[in-house]
């Protein structure tokens, strides 16, 4: 009886470990988004002051952590002059609030984490993984960002130096400056409606409601752009083959003799919106791409290269050309003069 007494109570034991395992992770949302109060967590922890509990162990030693502890919450807060060293681990339970100092590179946001950055500068390398969520509202934070298959990433302000977004992943993008490549895997969502970004690489789904693309927007194969709102889009523009691009709003354009080329296989639909607005920038539809222009668009400086125009509504601008070997339908719309349907088409 005695062995079985024991065997039940390490039965128990074990189960209430488990249960543990699986109820805390939630505990590091359970304050709300952003910076919480410290009188909520169980352990506080503020750089600088408390230098002997995090001193920065460097990429050859286990890295340091928070977090992690069944039951247990515990917030850490870098201000100035606080130093965070190489491969940190922000563990389940745990919220970063950086809002000064510096923080070393291969910084980990593990699952059920939170991390806030509002100032401060944060090195290259940093990782949000499966169910962490990253607030970014200011500050520096170097290039490399990863953001892993079900994390979220908020970018509202402060200077991001490039950042992929991993299949499953979601980041949004308010306000700021992303100065590198946003890199958007297949099955990842990334929503810009604010800020300044300078080069998107899309292979999932990029939705850009306002803000603006600065210098290269790519739509590779089998990905999708949705253009809307006030969003202003210039310079390089390729949407390739495979690729869906449906533009209902905001200004696609250039004054540095770019291109938005719509390249053999590609789907590009466009509703409402100016596409090409200056005689600088030239809309070139390659063969083998269908073009779709209807409601409000406006569209100028166009070239139907061997390709698929269908025109029902909108207004077609002057100096458009449907070159040898490309059809245009016309059922719609307006085509001002200067349109030249060449030989072949």
């Amino acid at each position: 009886m005695k062995k079985t007494f024991g065997q039940t109570r390490l039965f128990l034991f074990f189960c209430l470990a488990i249960s543990a395992l699986l109820i805390s992770p939630a505990l590091a949302q359970v304050n709300g988004p952003g910076l919480s109060p410290s009188n909520q967590f169980d352990t506080v922890i503020n750089l600088p002051g408390d230098e002997h509990i995090i001193a920065g162990t460097g990429p050859l030693f286990p890295p340091e952590s928070i977090g992690g502890v069944p039951g247990e919450t515990t917030q850490l807060n870098v201000s100035t002059d606080g130093v965070v060293g190489v491969s940190f681990e922000a563990r389940f339970g745990s919220e970063v609030n950086i809002g000064g100092g510096t923080v070393g590179r291969l910084f980990a946001a593990q699952s059920n984490s939170e991390v806030n950055i509002s100032g401060g500068t944060v090195a290259n390398q940093f990782r949000a993984f499966s169910d962490s969520v990253v607030n970014i509202s200011g500050g520096m934070v170097g290039r490399d960002f990863d953001a892993f298959d079900g994390s979220v990433v908020n970018i509202s302000g402060g200077n991001i130096s490039g950042l992929r977004a991993d299949g499953g992943s979601e980041v949004n993008i308010t306000g700021g400056n992303v100065d590198g490549f946003v890199s958007s895997d297949s099955g990842s969502a990334v929503n810009i409606t604010g800020g300044v970004v300078d080069n998107i690489v899309a292979s999932g789904v990029v939705n850009i409601d306002g803000g603006t693309v600065n210098e290269n927007l790519q739509a590779r194969a089998r990905s999708e752009v949705n253009i809307s709102g006030s969003a202003v889009v210039s310079n390089d523009f390729a949407a390739e083959s495979g690729s869906t691009v449906n533009i209902s709003g905001g200004t696609v354009s250039s004054g540095f003799r770019a291109e938005f080329a719509a390249n053999s296989g590609s789907v590009v639909n466009i509703n409402g919106g100016i596409v090409g607005n200056d005689f600088n920038s030239r809309f070139l539809a390659d063969s083998g791409s269908v073009v779709n222009i209807s409601g409000d668009a406006v569209v100028e400086n166009f070239r139907a290269l061997g390709s698929v125009v269908n025109i029902s509504g909108g207004i077609v601008g002057e100096d458009a050309n449907a070159l040898s070997g490309s059809t245009v339908n016309i059922s719609g719309g307006t085509v001002r003069d200067g349109f030249d349907a060449a030989s072949g088409s």
